[in-house]
């Protein structure tokens, strides 16, 4: 009984590899090995995909000549975001991200300095308050603005902050 578990898994090692180049063991390892790279890539394409959010971009993003192409969840549930922003002219002023749920209702809003030289590009990161339920949101209304005269934009907030409910 042995012998034939034995046989019938080196049968299946002999098929899987067919009659390439090298030794049997490496062309079973490449097989192998090439099955579990396909299948954590697949594994990964599909947290990537859950990690997207949907954007809804106000006229103004465009009216300072700035594209948004990406808005990720940094952390499932952790109300961390980032958007990717691109840029073809010098920008210096504030992102405001609502986040909305599925009546359209806002639950949370995160604000973050933008400073991008011309044609320029950066991750922006959002940090929404520690309450909001990250579960419930559907997509996040995004808009930037210059800041008002002698007006100081905060950095965006350490993860310490918004647990503390520091004014940001």
């Amino acid at each position: 009984m042995r012998s034939w578990k034995y046989l019938a898994g080196l049968s299946a090692v002999m098929v899987l590899t067919g009659c390439g180049e090298g030794s049997v063991p490496e062309q079973a390892g490449s097989t192998i090995g090439g099955t579990v790279v396909d299948f954590a890539s697949g594994l990964g394409k599909g947290v990537d995909e859950k990690m997207l959010v949907e954007l809804e971009l106000e006229s103004s993003v465009a009216e300072y000549g700035l594209a948004i192409t990406v808005g990720k969840n940094r952390d499932l549930g952790s109300g961390r975001t980032a958007v990717y922003v691109v840029t073809e002219k010098p920008f210096t002023g504030a992102m405001l991200v609502k986040a909305l749920d599925a009546s359209g209702n806002e639950i949370g809003r995160a604000t973050s300095s933008v400073t991008l030289k011309q044609d320029d590009a950066a991750y922006v990161d959002l940090l929404f308050p520690p309450q909001m339920d990250s579960n419930l949101v559907r997509k996040y209304r995004v808009s930037v603005r210059l800041p008002a005269e002698g007006e100081v934009i905060p950095p965006p907030a350490s993860t310490e902050e918004a647990a503390d409910n520091t004014p940001v």
